[in-house]
C-alpha cells in the first residue's frame, strides 16, 4: 500500500496510467476511514492557502524579494508498523514561470529555535514540480506506531515571483539514503496513510495583496502603510507591538501575541503587549493576546492592549494578560481622546481591570469579561472602569457578559464591581465633569457589586440582567458624597420580580441591594430578553415611565403606594396593581395634560382621564386591581369638558377589580362633569369588559358608554351614587349606554341615584339610542331602575327596589319612529312611587312617536307594591297630549302584581295584548284598568288569578268588549258584577259572585273555580356533585330554594337529606340566609343514623314566625339557601386498583308550606358524593408520596394494634404490624403525585 517511485525515463502517459491504477488499488483495498481524509482546519490566509487534504500550500500571488514564510508540519504514524528513515520533502513550482534553486533559501527546524540550512535542489522525482527541498536529520526519523513528529520549514524568496507558487509536502522513506526523493524511495503520506500529515503556515505575517511576508508582526507593521491589513498566521509571537499608523492587524487563524515591553506614555512609562499611539482606525481582530511577562517587576503598570490618543476596534480577540493578583494591571485601556470599539472579545485573567477608559469614547459590545474572586482585603477587581480623571469619558456598554468580579473577604478595603464609573470623583480627584455611560442589555452576575458610579446623572443602566450580586448599584456623590445626583437604573432585571433591595423604598425586594440616589423603578419582572415583558413600578418611579417604555403585549405591575400622575396608554398592554393599596391620585387638575375628544350625544366632548387608553388600532388594554382617586382634581383641566377616572377611547379591553372614587371636580360645580369610567368608540370596532369594580363618589355617571362601534360587557360591579342630591347638583346615573353602543350589563349592584327636585330622574341603568340587556342586577335607591329609551333590549332576573325614592322600576320609552322590542322577564320590582305630573309604574312601556312599532314582553316578574303608592304595577301606553304615539303589542304573562294603585294599566296605543297566567291581587284600585283610548278588541285576559283588589278586578273604560273569560276571581262563585249590559242582543249580568268586581263590557263567564298555579319552585342540593380527594377532607353543601314566587306566601320549609355515614360524618348544620331575611325564624334539625325507613339522614325544618305587630307584608321570593351542611370524609379506599366510593345526597320528605297551610308543589334535585381511592403509600392522604408519609411510618415503626404508637394507616401492607416492609413501600413510590 506504499507508493514506490518508478524509473524517471518512463513516459509520462505510462507513469500517469500506473499512478491511476495504484490510486484505484489504494481506494479498493484501504479501509474507508483511512482512504478519505476529512477537510481539516487550516491556517490559510489571503494569499497563503493551505490545502491540507492534498498536503499542499499555495502562494496565490507569489512573493516579493526578501519575503519569507514558515510552515509547520506534523506527521503521525497511523499505520500498523514502525517507520524508519523518514524525511520531509517540499516540492515547488511556479505557475506560468520557472523556479530554480537559486530563487529561494531554505531552513528547517525540529523546535523552531535551532535552524538548519535546507538548500533548494532540482527535482529528482515528481517531474511536474521544479524545485525540491529535503529536510530532516541525517538518517531520517524513526516514527513508532501512533507517534508524531513536528518539523518547521522556512523559505525566503530571492527574487520577485509574481505568479502563483504551489508547494507539495510529502513524507518519504529514504530507501536510497541520498536525501532525495528518487527511484525506489517510498512516499508514506499519500492519502495520509500510513503517515497522516497536517500542515500550517506558522510564524508568518503578510501585508494583504502585496506578496510581502515577514516572520514577525512588528516587521510587517513597520513595513505597512496606513489603511493596509496585516494577516497573522498561526504561532506564538513573543513580541510586543507598537502601532502608530492606521492599520488592521488580523489573525489568519489562531496566533498568540505574548510579548511585553515598556513604552513612554502621557502618564509615564507603561508596559504593554500592544501599544497604539496617535493612530487613526487601528483594528485588532481575532488575535489571542496573552501578554506573558506583564507586570514584571512588581508594581509596573501594565496593559495587554493600550490605545493613547488613537481610534480603532478590537474585535473577536482573546485578551488574557495573565496578571491575576496584580493590582496595577489592566487587560485593555484607552485614554486621552481615544475612540475605541471593543466587541465580541473574551477578556480574562487580568489583575485589576478588564477594560479601562479615561477621557475617551468607547463602544464595549458583546464581550465576555471574566473577573477574579479575591479573598484578600486589599485586592479588587473591576470588569470595566470608566473614568474622568483627565476629562469625562463617553461609553456605550452593550450586550456584555460580566461576572466573577468578586470579593470573599468579609470586609474588603475596596469593593470589586462589574462596572465602575468616575470613582475618583468621589475623592475629589481629577476632572469633576461626569462621564456619560450607557449600560444596556448586559448580563451582570456573581460580582461583589454590579455597578458603582459617582454622580451618575449623565449615565444610565437599562435592560440589564443584574443578579446574584450581593450589592446591585451604588451611586455616590462627588467630593466625599456631598454632591449627589440621581443615576437612572430603570428597566433592569434584578434576579427576582420583587426588584432590588432598598432598606426604605423597597424593603421586600429580593434582588441585590442598592444605595440611595438610584432610580430603579420601573424594573423588569424577568430576564430582559423575555417577551412579552413585565415591568414593575413602585412609588419611586412613575407608572407612565413603564407604560411609555413597554411594548404591545407587555404587562405593567404597579406596587402598593400613591402615584401622583396621569397615565396615558397608547399600546395594547396590561396595567395591574395590588388592589386598593395601589392608588393613582393626581394632586391637581394640572396633572391631567392628555385631553382627548370623546363621543357624546352625537357630537364630541374633550375628556381628561386619570387613566387613558387610546390605542390607534383599537387593540386591547387591561387595567386591573388598583384604586383611582380624583379627590384632588377640583378644577377644570386645561381644555377639558369632562373628567373621568378611566377613559377608553377607540380602544378595547378589560377593566377589572378597579376602585374608582372622588371624580367630583368639586371646584367646578356642574360646569365640568365627572364620570367614573368613560368609554367611546366611533371609528374602531372594539369591545370593553368592566367587571368586579367599585365606583363611588363620582360627579355625574358611574359608567358612560358612547359610540356605535362599541360593545360592552359590564358585570359584577358595585356602583354607588351620591344621592339624594339637591337642586343645582348633577342628575346621576349608574350606567349609561348610548349613541349606538350595545352589550350586556349583568350582576351589578347599583344604588343611590336620586335627584330630589324630581325634574330629572336618576337611573341605575340607562340605554339611550342603543341596544343591550341587563340581567341579574340588584338596583336599590334609584329613581329609575332600568330604562330603555329609543333602544331595544331585555331586562331579566334583576332585583329593583327604589326604596322611598323609586319612580320607575324597569321601563322602556320611545320618542322615535322605528321597530322596537322590549323584554322584561323574571325581575323582582318594589319601592316605586308616583311623581307629580307623571304616571309611574313598576314596569311598562311608553310611546311618544307616531310611527313607533313596539313589541313588549313582560313575563314571570314579581311586582310588589306597598299599598302606599299611587304608581301602577304595569303601565302600557302613551301620553295623550303628545298626540298619536305609535302601536304597542304586549305579552303580559305569569307575573305577580300586588300592592299598587292599579295592577295593570292600559292607557293608549296598545293594539293587541295577551294577559295570561298572572296573579293580580291586593291592589288599591283596580287589578286591570283599561282607559278610554284603548280598543280592547285585540286584548285577551285569560287564565289569571284576579282577587283581593279594592275597587275592580277589571275595569274596562275602553271601546268594545274585553275577553276576560277563564280567570279565577278569588271565589268559586265568580266575580261580582252588579250591573247589566247588552251583549250580542242579550243582557250580560248582573252576577253577584263573591269574587272581585268587574265592570260592564267584560266577558267573565265562564270563570275558573280554582286558583291558577304559580310557577313551581325547585329545591336543590348545591353543588350537585362533590369529589373528595383525601381522608378527613371537609366540604359544605347548600340546600337551596329556587325561583320561589311571592304569590305562594311561603312561611315554612322542610327537607330530609339522606347520606351514607360509612363514608361521611356530619360536622355542622346551619341555617341559611334565605328565610330569615323576611323576619324572625325558628330553625331546627336532627341527625339520625340507621333509621329503619330512611337510613342515615338529616331532617331540617325552618319556619317564619308571625310578626310582632300587624300583618306580614313581605313574603319569601326568589332564590336562596335554606341550610348549609358540612361533612367530613371519614373513609377512603386504599389502593389505586380499588373503585371510588360513592353515595347519593338525596332529598326526601320535602315540604314547602304557605301561610294558609297549603303544600306548595315543587321539584327537587338531588346531590352526589364520591371519594377517589388513595395510593397505599400515601399515608397522610394528600395525593403525593413524600417525606411526610415516610416519617409517619417511621414514627409507628415496630408497632402493632394496641401499641401506644400504633397508627393503622402506617400498616401499608395490612399485616397487622408496621415493619421495614411498609417503609420500603413508601420508598418505592417516593415522589409520586397522582
Amino acid at each position: 500500500m506504499l507508493k514506490r517511485i518508478g524509473e524517471r525515463k518512463m513516459k509520462m502517459e505510462i507513469q500517469m496510467s500506473v499512478m491511476a491504477m495504484l490510486l484505484m488499488l489504494l481506494i479498493s483495498t484501504m479501509p474507508i476511514m483511512l482512504n478519505v481524509k476529512l477537510v481539516e482546519a487550516s491556517s490559510s490566509g489571503p494569499s497563503l492557502v493551505v490545502d491540507d487534504a492534498q498536503n499542499k500550500i499555495y502562494a496565490t500571488i507569489g512573493a516579493k524579494l526578501g519575503s519569507n514564510f514558515t510552515d509547520k508540519a506534523t506527521a503521525t504514524n497511523v499505520g500498523s508498523e514502525e517507520l524508519t528513515g523518514l524525511l520531509l520533502g517540499v516540492f515547488a513550482k511556479e505557475m506560468g514561470g520557472t523556479l530554480v534553486p537559486e530563487d529561494g533559501t531554505g531552513w528547517w527546524s525540529l523546535d523552531g529555535v535551532i535552524w538548519y540550512p535546507a538548500p533548494p535542489l532540482e527535482v529528482s522525482s515528481y517531474l511536474d514540480y521544479q524545485v525540491e527541498v529535503i529536510t530532516g536529520p541525517v538518517g531520517g526519523v524513526t516514527l513508532p506506531v501512533g507517534a508524531s513528529m513536528t518539523q518547521y520549514g522556512k523559505v525566503r524568496f530571492n527574487r520577485d515571483v509574481n505568479n502563483q507558487v504551489e508547494f507539495l509536502v510529502v513524507i518519504f522513506k529514504d530507501v536510497n539514503g541520498d536525501r532525495k526523493l528518487s527511484d525506489g524511495d517510498i512516499v508514506v503520506s499519500t492519502g495520509d496513510f500510513p503517515v497522516k500529515l497536517d500542515i500550517w503556515i506558522w510564524w508568518t505575517t503578510e501585508i494583504e495583496d502585496q506578496g510581502l511576508f515577514y516572520d514577525t508582526i512588528q516587521a510587517a507593521i513597520d513595513a505597512a502603510s496606513a489603511g493596509q491589513t496585516i494577516y497573522v498566521y498561526d504561532g506564538t509571537y513573543n513580541e510586543a507591538l507598537y502601532i502608530n499608523k492606521g492599520i488592521t492587524l488580523k489573525a489568519a487563524s489562531s496566533p498568540i501575541v505574548s510579548g511585553a515591553q515598556m513604552r513612554a506614555t502621557n502618564y509615564g512609562d507603561r508596559q504593554a503587549t500592544i501599544f497604539v499611539e496617535n493612530a487613526i482606525n487601528v483594528i485588532l481582530e481575532n488575535l489571542d493576546i496573552e501578554g506573558q511577562g506583564l507586570g514584571i517587576p512588581a508594581g509596573t503598570r501594565s496593559y495587554a492592549i493600550l490605545y493613547e490618543n488613537s481610534s480603532g476596534t478590537v474585535r473577536n480577540c482573546t485578551v488574557s494578560p495573565n496578571t491575576i493578583g496584580d493590582m496595577y494591571s489592566a487587560a485593555v485601556a484607552f485614554w486621552d481622546n481615544s475612540v475605541v470599539t471593543i466587541e465580541k472579545c473574551l477578556i480574562k485573567n487580568f489583575g485589576r481591570i478588564g477594560i479601562y477608559s479615561n477621557n475617551a469614547t468607547s463602544t464595549i459590545l458583546d464581550n465576555e469579561i471574566i473577573g477574579q474572586v479575591y479573598s484578600l482585603d486589599n485586592q479588587v477587581n473591576y470588569g470595566i472602569e470608566i473614568e474622568d480623571y483627565t476629562g469625562p469619558s463617553v461609553a456605550e456598554i452593550v450586550r456584555n457578559k460580566i461576572y466573577n468580579c468578586n470579593n470573599t473577604h468579609p470586609s474588603p478595603l475596596w469593593s470589586s464591581a462589574a462596572i465602575i464609573v468616575d470613582i475618583w470623583m468621589y475623592y475629589n480627584i481629577g476632572s469633576m465633569i461626569p462621564s456619560a455611560v450607557s449600560i444596556e442589555n448586559n448580563e451582570i452576575y456573581d460580582n461583589y457589586e454590579a455597578i458603582e458610579i459617582t454622580k451618575g446623572m449623565l449615565s444610565h443602566a437599562h435592560y440589564n440582567n443584574i443578579y446574584n450580586n450581593p450589592y446591585g448599584i451604588f451611586n455616590w456623590g462627588a467630593n466625599y458624597n456631598t454632591d449627589n445626583a440621581t443615576f437612572d437604573a430603570r428597566f433592569n432585571w434584578w434576579g427576582d420580580a420583587s426588584g432590588p433591595y432598598h432598606s426604605t423604598t423597597n424593603p421586600s425586594g429580593l434582588g441585590g441591594e442598592i444605595g440611595d440616589n438610584v432610580k430603579y423603578s420601573p424594573w423588569l419582572g424577568a430576564l430582559f430578553a423575555t417577551t412579552p415583558r413585565t415591568y414593575h413600578v413602585n412609588p419611586t418611579g412613575t407608572i407612565q415611565e413603564a407604560v411609555s417604555e413597554a411594548s404591545s403585549g407587555d404587562t405593567v405591575i404597579v406596587h402598593s403606594g400613591t402615584y401622583d400622575e396621569q397615565v396615558a396608554i397608547a399600546k395594547s398592554l396590561t396595567l395591574q396593581g395590588m388592589g386598593d393599596t395601589t392608588i393613582v391620585k393626581p394632586s391637581s387638575a394640572d396633572k391631567l395634560t392628555t385631553v382627548l375628544d370623546g363621543h357624546w350625544w352625537g357630537t364630541t366632548k374633550q375628556v381628561a382621564g386619570i387613566i387613558v387608553a387610546n390605542v390607534a388600532t383599537g387593540s386591547s388594554v387591561i387595567v386591573k386591581k388598583m384604586k383611582i382617586d380624583g379627590e384632588s382634581v377640583t378644577t377644570r383641566p386645561t381644555g377639558a369638558d369632562f373628567v373621568t377616572g378611566i377613559f377608553y377611547r377607540e380602544t378595547g379591553g378589560l377593566i377589572d377589580s378597579v376602585n374608582i372614587t372622588g371624580i367630583t371636580v368639586t371646584g367646578a360645580g356642574t360646569a365640568v362633569r365627572g364620570y367614573g369610567i368613560y368609554l367611546s368608540a366611533v371609528a374602531n370596532t372594539v369591545a370593553v369588559e368592566i367587571k368586579s369594580s367599585t365606583l363611588t363618589n363620582y360627579d355625574k355617571n358611574g359608567i358612560d358608554v358612547h359610540g356605535n362601534k362599541l360593545t360592552i360587557n359590564i358585570h359584577d360591579n358595585n356602583i354607588t351614587g351620591r344621592g339624594p342630591l339637591p337642586s343645582g347638583d348633577e342628575v346621576q346615573n349608574g350606567i349609561v349606554v348610548m349613541d349606538g353602543a350595545k352589550g350586556t350589563i349583568n350582576r351589578n349592584r347599583i344604588s343611590d341615584h336620586i335627584y330630589t327636585p324630581e325634574t330629572w330622574w336618576g337611573a341605575g341603568i340607562l340605554f339611550i339610542d342603543s341596544s343591550g340587556s341587563a340581567t341579574n342586577n340588584i338596583i336599590t335607591n334609584c329613581q329609575i331602575g332600568i330604562i330603555f329609551q329609543d333602544s331595544s333590549g331585555s331586562a331579566q332576573g334583576n332585583i329593583v327596589n327604589g326604596g322611598s325614592a323609586g319612580l320607575l322600576g324597569i321601563w322602556a320609552q320611545y320618542t322615535k319612529a322605528g321597530t322596537w322590542t322590549a323584554t322584561f322577564v323574571s325581575n323582582i320590582i318594589s319601592g316605586v312611587h308616583d311623581a307629580s305630573g307623571y304616571e309611574n309604574a313598576a314596569t311598562g312601556v311608553q310611546s311618544w312617536a307616531e310611527n313607533a312599532l313596539i313589541s313588549v314582553k313582560i313575563e314571570n316578574n314579581q311586582l310588589i307594591g306597598d299599598r302606599l303608592t299611587s304608581a301602577d304595577g304595569i303601565f302600557i301606553g302613551d301620553l295623550p297630549e303628545y298626540g298619536p304615539a305609535g302601536e304597542i303589542t304586549a305579552t303580559i304573562t305569569n307575573n305577580i302584581v300586588s300592592g299598587w294603585q292599579h295592577g295593570i294599566r292600559l292607557v293608549s296605543s296598545i293594539t293587541s295584548a295577551t294577559i295570561k297566567g298572572n296573579t293580580i291581587f291586593n291592589n288599591l284600585g283596580h287589578g286591570i284598568y283599561i282607559e278610554s283610548a284603548v280598543d280592547v278588541s285585540g286584548i285577551y285576559v285569560n287564565l289569571n288569578n284576579i282577587q283581593g283588589n279594592d275597587a275592580y278586578g277589571i275595569l274596562n273604560g275602553g271601546t268594545n268588549v274585553l275577553d276576560a273569560r277563564f280567570n279565577w276571581w278569588g271565589d268559586v262563585t265568580g266575580p261580582y258584577h252588579e250591573t247589566s249590559w247588552e251583549y250580542m242582543g242579550e243582557p250580560y249580568g248582573p252576577h253577584l259572585g263573591f269574587g272581585d268586581n268587574v265592570s260592564d263590557y267584560v266577558l267573565y263567564d265562564p270563570w275558573l273555580e280554582y286558583y291558577v298555579p304559580l310557577p313551581q319552585p325547585t329545591m336543590r342540593v348545591e353543588p350537585s356533585s362533590y369529589q373528595a380527594l383525601r381522608l378527613n377532607e371537609t366540604f359544605s353543601i347548600n340546600i337551596t330554594l329556587n325561583n320561589l314566587s311571592v304569590g305562594w306566601r311561603t312561611i315554612g320549609v322542610q327537607f330530609r337529606l339522606l347520606f351514607n355515614s360509612t363514608l361521611l360524618e356530619v360536622v355542622s348544620v346551619t341555617e341559611g340566609p334565605f328565610m330569615k331575611q323576611y323576619g324572625e325564624t325558628l330553625f331546627f334539625y336532627y341527625v339520625e343514623y340507621g333509621d329503619p325507613f330512611y337510613g342515615d339522614n338529616i331532617i331540617v325544618g325552618v319556619v317564619l314566625l308571625p310578626p310582632e305587630e300587624g300583618e306580614r307584608t313581605e313574603w319569601p321570593s326568589g332564590t336562596g339557601t335554606i341550610a348549609t351542611i358540612t361533612f367530613r370524609a371519614k373513609y377512603q379506599p386504599r389502593g389505586l386498583d380499588k373503585p371510588k366510593s360513592t353515595c347519593d345526597l338525596k332529598l326526601d320528605d320535602t315540604l314547602v308550606m304557605s301561610d294558609g297551610g297549603e303544600r306548595i308543589t315543587h321539584s327537587i334535585q338531588h346531590g352526589y358524593y364520591e371519594i377517589l381511592p388513595v395510593h397505599i403509600a400515601d399515608v397522610n392522604f394528600d395525593r403525593r408520596i413524600n417525606m411526610d408519609d415516610l416519617m409517619i411510618v417511621v414514627d409507628a415503626f415496630g408497632t402493632y394494634s394496641g401499641h401506644p404508637r400504633w397508627n393503622q394507616f402506617a400498616d401499608i401492607d395490612l399485616d397487622g404490624r408496621v415493619t421495614m416492609g411498609d417503609i420500603i413501600i413508601v420508598l418505592i413510590n417516593f415522589g409520586k403525585v397522582y
